[in-house]
């Protein structure tokens, strides 16, 4: 097992730079978990598909763990290491098949999905699992970002790629959303018009075999929710094979 923690920043970014040539491994991982907090930010791999739960301690087919200490800077408001780094990170593992992100609302702030999830072409399941903060609507921003990012490629990748290329993540078939919203109006209606691009450009009967949506209960109360899931029935429904709607408590300190 290759496993790295509480690098110095300086040691991180020097890993991600070299990482295919320090730690080949790398390159063969399928299975990958990302949780990034103010606390923590670390990547669990696997070579294993069964391992879709890495989380917690080393995990005893998790060949491959890394872990920083996101301290924050002093001079400026936001920390060192986020989901963004931790995505970059990532960007080298072009086996990968399933990957598992779980993040608090401030390390997404910034991410650029499409930048990494680009390399990752044989992914087909990715599940987002962000806690949700009341009165704070970055984790919907953080969202919106994903989504508009599977619809169609920001502008400047399309000067270098072929146009058949021109959308990210082409073999996902399983998409799991865990937390997220604390504001979902809206929500349906712009996971709806993704899926119909991707439907129609991908030439698929369904854009996805099965779309979960797993909602913080203590955000949403249970009446919205009814509300909320038959909005998602309606716009969403018809575009996935399968789709699953439930609600639970996501508490970071369980990741």
């Amino acid at each position: 097992m290759e496993c790295v923690e509480n690098l110095p920043l300086g040691s991180f970014y020097e890993l991600l730079d070299h990482s295919t040539k320090s730690l080949p491994l790398l390159k063969k991982l399928t299975v990958v978990h990302i949780c990034a907090t103010s606390w923590e930010v670390s990547i669990k791999g696997s070579t294993a598909l069964s391992d879709h739960s890495l989380s917690k301690t080393s995990h005893p087919r998790c060949p491959f763990e890394l872990s920083v200490d996101p301290e924050p800077l002093t001079d400026e408001d936001r920390v060192t290491v986020d989901l963004d780094d931790a995505l970059r990170a990532v960007e080298a593992m072009a086996e990968v098949q399933v990957l598992d992100i779980h993040v608090s609302p401030e390390m997404s702030i910034g991410v650029h999905w499409a930048d990494s999830l680009l390399a990752l072409y044989k992914l087909q399941e990715l599940t987002v699992t962000m806690s949700v903060e009341p009165d704070s609507a970055i984790g919907a921003h953080s969202l919106e970002l994903l989504f508009k990012e599977l619809t169609e490629l920001p502008p400047f990748w399309k000067e270098f790629i072929a146009a058949e290329e021109s959308m990210i993540c082409t073999d996902l078939r399983h998409l799991r959303l865990v937390g997220l919203w604390n504001r979902p109006v809206g929500v349906a209606q712009r996971i709806s018009q993704c899926l119909r691009v991707r439907r129609r450009v991908l030439g698929r009967e369904v854009a996805l075999e099965e779309l979960t949506i797993n909602l913080d209960y203590n955000i949403m109360p249970y009446e919205d929710f009814l509300d909320f899931k038959r909005a998602f029935e309606e716009a969403v429904g018809p575009l996935v094979g399968k789709l699953v709607f439930g609600m639970s408590y996501v508490d970071p300190e369980d990741w």
